[in-house]
């Protein structure tokens, strides 16, 4: 995808202003945003956030519309405060910036999130989306863990290892790009 004149693995768009129906919450010293909906429910799903980082809109607008379609939703900051990527940032240090999230070390913030799903929010079956960066922490929890039942990845960046990621995959994977 492109930003600008520079090709980039990741484009924000459009910006939406959006006020959200979730909340924010902090588990086990982790932020996250959780998005409930209307009827109880067992399942849920973690949603991973691209590389502009969990306060984004157009995130939490997602994590809503998942609660909004019968699902207990989540969002962690599994950038764990550090600063996210900025569109207004020169973009020819996005990949030295990208090499210092590395999605499969991310699996501490998933504990918490997936526990708080099970301990606080009664969820018994769970899923996992991610979006650019996040399709590739989609990827890392579907081979390292076994306590989701599936995923989805939308444009995950870095294509190129899926051979590998898909080899090793135990459980239910889409793949979804324009």
């Amino acid at each position: 995808m492109a930003n600008g004149n520079n090709e980039t693995p990741c484009c924000i768009g459009d910006r939406l202003e959006y006020g959200s129906m979730g909340r924010e919450l902090k588990v086990g010293g982790v932020d996250m945003y959780l998005a409930t909906p209307k009827t109880p429910t067992k399942k849920g799903v973690v949603v991973y956030i691209d590389v502009y980082g969990w306060k984004l809109p157009n995130t939490r607008y997602i994590v809503d519309m998942i609660a909004n379609n019968g699902y207990v939703a989540i969002l962690p900051d599994v950038f764990e405060g550090a600063e996210p990527w900025s569109a207004d940032r020169d973009w020819s240090g996005f990949l030295e910036w990208v090499k210092t999230k590395d999605p499969n070390k991310i699996h501490p913030v998933v504990d918490a999130a997936v526990g708080y799903l099970q301990q606080e929010c009664g969820v018994e079956q769970l899923g996992c989306v991610g979006f650019c960066w996040g399709g590739r922490a989609v990827h890392a929890c579907l081979v390292d863990r076994t306590d989701f039942k599936c995923g989805v990845a939308f444009y995950a960046y870095g294509e190129p290892m899926f051979p590998v990621i898909l080899e090793n995959l135990r459980q239910g994977f889409k793949m979804l790009r324009d």
